[in-house]
């Protein structure tokens, strides 16, 4: 049996730079968008999990296919502003969005300069 060392975000942050270092701006804009998908769906499942609701259930409730829930929670497909609304009303919940400006670049034309983003919060 091996015991695992936590890592500390700063070896983590160290781990993603390094993964996507060799990737181009639009690749580097299609993972953040995949990312945010994420954070969504995770709030998603966590609700859905709360409340014993399966993704047909969920499906029929939003008005739309099981198939494309699965796609969503797959990752096959980003989810809209339509459907995370609908999801958003068939749950109960109630996203809330919070920018915080980060000083990181995803994009690197000029990797010494560093400029702020925001960065999405779902709370």
């Amino acid at each position: 049996m091996t015991t695992r060392k936590s890592l500390t975000p700063i070896q983590i942050k160290k781990s993603f730079d390094d993964l996507f270092s060799s990737f181009s701006e639009e690749e580097l804009i299609e993972q953040e968008a995949r990312l945010l998908s994420f954070q969504f769906l995770s709030e998603i499942e966590m609700a859905m999990k709360r409340q014993g609701m399966s993704k047909k259930t969920l499906a029929e409730k939003v008005n739309t296919s099981a198939s494309y829930i699965t796609q969503l929670f797959r990752g096959d497909r980003l989810p809209n502003f339509n459907i995370l609304a609908r999801i958003q009303a068939a749950l109960g919940l109630r996203f809330e969005i919070k920018g915080i400006e980060v000083h990181s670049d995803i994009s690197r034309k000029d990797s010494t300069q560093q400029t702020p983003q925001n960065t999405l919060i779902i709370i």
